[in-house]
């Protein structure tokens, strides 16, 4: 099981993505987040972002997959569908080291759903907790609408 000290730290370190992320997206796209998913919304704000133009956004950033050369997308945690099955974010964003990879969700969503030779290996946690696709960074790369730098 996952310590909640683990718990906090992880979470303290995705919120300073996010935030890092936010930024980037206001300065590149001339645009300004209005809704953010917190602690009192995260069950009915299925994204982590929104900004002024309608968008809605999901990062992720993945620590290994500059040495893996995956992305590690989310589909179960804790026996419940999550991450990838349920956000209702328009767009993701795939972080590895300074690149930040965006990509359209539907086409995120498309390229797991017509995997039919299995490329995608699932993998789960250490403490199998959570399971996710391992998708090749070069596969977002070709799919994605913007890369941005950091």
């Amino acid at each position: 099981m996952v310590s909640n000290e683990y718990f906090k730290q992880q979470l303290k370190r995705g919120q300073e993505i996010e935030e890092k992320t936010i930024k980037l997206i206001e300065n590149k796209f001339n645009v300004k987040c209005i809704k953010r998913q917190d602690e009192t919304n995260y069950k009915t704000v299925l994204y982590d972002f929104q900004t002024d133009d309608g968008i809605t956004y999901e990062v992720k950033g993945d620590f290994r997959s500059v040495k893996t050369g995956n992305f590690f997308i989310e589909f179960i945690g804790y026996g419940k569908l999550s991450g990838i099955n349920i956000t209702k974010a328009d767009k993701h964003i795939l972080k590895s080291g300074y690149k930040y990879y965006i990509i359209k969700t539907e086409i995120l969503k498309t390229l797991i759903r017509t995997d039919t030779k299995n490329k995608f290996p699932t993998r789960y946690t250490r403490d199998r907790t959570t399971g996710g696709f391992l998708i090749p960074i070069d596969i977002i790369k070709n799919n994605c609408e913007f890369i941005l730098n950091a």
